[in-house]
């Protein structure tokens, strides 16, 4: 109940846009888009873009079928991206978790969002290196070259005039080379269900890595058509999706959910966020 309740409040706070919506069996809804399923658990990610586990008791049956649906399509198409060059922080995490085994080892580049900039002993500012971490928790490092910097609580910058002290610099006098407004390049590797960070790569290195891989759906598209996919299938049949990845207890027992037919009143909230999503993403009918 408290997990449910903390993911409640942060939908609260959140802003609109096209996260799926759970629902508890007391009636709690919440946002979150699915990333995958393991005993007992639905992981999603939630509006900050932290990860979260639900308890599989705590949800109602049609939400339990949708995990199980989404488990099996998301995760075809999770083994179908492991040998990508570059991918987005998103794909990286929902990879990792639906392919853990086909991705462990790999080194890859993603585009991350810098969220924070690392201050103290463990910053060899000398040397013109610096730590930041991105929004889902990766540490990585940008290394400049041995160019003279000076790290402040939000931006990293360079180039300012000689004896000037820290705290007059800012970006009417210097370049900012980082900040935690940035998009960055960052090298990762995979390995033991982890993503682990190591130097900031280039725009140029990005972009080859990208040239690479060829066209490609990032995560945060292939939810979204899926979920649309589970909508135009719920309408159609009047009940919760079926067909999916076999679901699991805690003590990892087979775990069977009912058939869910819906009211009349549930179907037109789903034909209501259909028609919705329907706005932000083209889609052409009901397919696998």
């Amino acid at each position: 109940m408290k997990l449910l309740l903390a993911l409640l409040a942060l939908t609260l706070l959140a802003p609109a846009d096209e996260l799926q919506v759970w629902t508890s069996r007391k009636g709690e809804t919440f946002s979150g888009n699915f990333l995958a399923v393991r005993p007992g658990k639905v992981f999603v990610r939630g509006p900050d873009k932290k990860i979260f586990a639900i308890p599989m008791e705590k949800l109602t049956d049609s939400c339990l079928a949708e995990a199980g649906y989404l488990q099996d399509k998301l995760g075809a198409w999770a083994r179908e991206q492991v040998n990508r060059k570059a991918m987005n922080e998103a794909s990286a995490w929902a990879v990792l978790m639906l392919a853990p085994e086909a991705i462990d080892g790999k080194v890859f580049l993603i585009k991350a969002h810098v969220e924070e900039i690392v201050k103290g002993k463990e910053t060899a500012l000398t040397k013109g290196k610096v730590k930041f971490k991105t929004e889902s928790g990766i540490e990585g490092q940008a290394d400049f070259k041995a160019t003279p910097i000076v790290v402040k609580d939000d931006a990293v910058y360079t180039g300012f005039p000689a004896n000037l002290p820290d705290e007059e610099v800012n970006q009417r006098n210097a370049i900012m080379v980082l900040s935690t407004r940035s998009d960055v390049a960052l090298q990762v590797k995979a390995t033991k269900g982890k993503i682990v960070g190591g130097y900031m790569a280039t725009s140029e290195d990005m972009e080859k890595a990208r040239e690479e891989d060829g066209k490609v759906v990032e995560y945060e598209a292939e939810i979204v058509r899926l979920r649309m996919i589970v909508m135009e299938e719920q309408i159609r049949s009047g009940a919760a999706v079926r067909g999916g990845a076999s679901l699991t207890s805690a003590d990892r027992k087979p775990l069977t959910v009912p058939p869910h037919r819906f009211t009349p009143e549930e179907l037109e909230a789903i034909k209501a966020e259909l028609s919705w999503l329907k706005t932000k993403i083209p889609h052409q009918g009901f397919g696998g």
